[in-house]
């Protein structure tokens, strides 16, 4: 009998449209958008390396050490030409470089225009004469470091940073991607609630018949709920494949822990679609669809998919209710994945979504079972 009643609740909520859209066919669209409008939107932040060329009518050493050290490695500053002043001059007028250096009495930047590039030539200029002065001016208050070679001994470049790969890409709108697949397993209550309102006697016919028929109500529960999630689940399944596959965005490597948030996401969304359905005393279930829409946008917009911001400022002012959001915490445990080397923050997050819904849940069954009807 579970068998039997679960293949045909598989087939009704197929064949509901409204939830195939909203569930299938809206966050696809919405990924669409979110794509076109954010593709180009970091493209202009990318860095390339300051073309500029040195002219030497007199040797500097030091200087010359310190460009050729800017062109090394594969995130290098500048891309250093040494030429003749005529050559120099024509690569500047022809807009082949930025600017370029000419060593003589002094260290002099000629440049055309005034822009980024401008702006870090001349940086380095500015930069290097600093540093040359702060060496005369001990070498005229204490000449015994100069002659001693102290000076030379320190590395007064040395980086005290320690530098941590958090991955290849570290393009922030993948948040707005990663609130899609919080809001979309949220999206899930739409299944919950149609497998609510089918086994529910003053809702539908469907209802009315499975209430007279002597199947266990603990059985049609449960049935309609495993089938919500299989649901559900594939349907997310598609929308990560079209992102993944599709829109070329980057969730990390993690794919196994992915897949386990999203079916726990899932688990929660349908525990609350059906919990909307027990409590909720519409008779009409576009009324409750309108209802789980708003709360889902609602929820979506404090996890950052309008406002990037908004999400940061909830962390940072109202703890709390971050951990109560369950888009966030889908969202945030994408992002612990993403960008963090240990489970910590994410397994934080995965234990507060299934306690919402397995709260929900037993709300929603122990609600379901004390429904009693007057008359069938």
């Amino acid at each position: 009998m579970f068998i039997h009643f679960f293949k045909y609740q598989l087939k009704t909520l197929l064949r509901n449209r409204t939830v195939i859209f909203w569930t299938l066919v809206f966050p696809i669209i919405l990924a669409t958008f979110f794509n076109l409008a954010f593709s180009n939107l970091t493209s202009s932040e990318n860095f390339d390396a300051v073309d500029v060329a040195l002219v030497e009518k007199q040797e500097n050493n030091g200087f010359k050490e310190i460009l050729q050290s800017l062109d090394q490695d594969d995130n290098k500053l500048i891309n250093l030409k040494i030429t003749n002043l005529s050559d120099a001059k024509e690569l500047l007028k022809d807009e082949k470089i930025s600017g370029y250096y000419l060593i003589d009495s002094s260290i002099e930047l000629i440049v055309n225009d005034s822009g980024i590039n401008e702006t870090i030539l001349e940086s380095i200029i500015n930069e290097y004469l600093s540093l040359q002065s702060t060496i005369n001016n001990i070498g005229s208050i204490n000449p015994d470091i100069i002659y001693n070679n102290i000076l030379n001994q320190l590395d007064l470049n040395q980086n005290h940073f320690k530098q941590i790969d958090i991955g290849k890409n570290t393009d922030s709108t993948v948040i707005y991607f990663y609130t899609l697949i919080g809001m979309n397993c949220l999206n899930a209550s739409f299944c919950g609630l149609r497998a609510n309102s089918q086994i529910e006697a003053n809702l539908s016919r469907q209802g009315t018949r499975i209430n007279i028929s002597p199947i266990s109500k603990l059985v049609t529960i449960i049935s309609s709920l495993i089938t919500s999630f299989i649901i559900q689940f594939s349907i997310m399944m598609v929308l990560m494949a079209y992102l993944v596959f599709g829109l070329k965005v980057n969730f990390g490597n993690q794919i196994g822990y992915i897949i386990l948030l999203i079916a726990i996401g899932c688990f929660t969304g349908i525990a609350l679609g059906n919990f909307t359905g027990n409590v909720l005393k519409f008779k009409n279930e576009d009324n409750k669809i309108s209802f789980l829409s708003s709360f889902s946008l609602i929820l979506s917009f404090f996890s950052g998919m309008m406002i990037m911001d908004i999400k940061y400022w909830i962390q940072n002012n109202l703890p709390i209710f971050s951990y109560l959001n369950p888009v966030n915490l889908i969202t945030d445990g994408l992002y612990a994945l993403y960008y963090y080397d240990n489970l910590n923050r994410y397994t934080t997050n995965m234990i507060c979504l299934f306690i919402i819904g397995l709260i929900l849940l037993l709300g929603s069954l122990i609600i379901a079972r004390r429904k009693q009807y007057d008359s069938i």
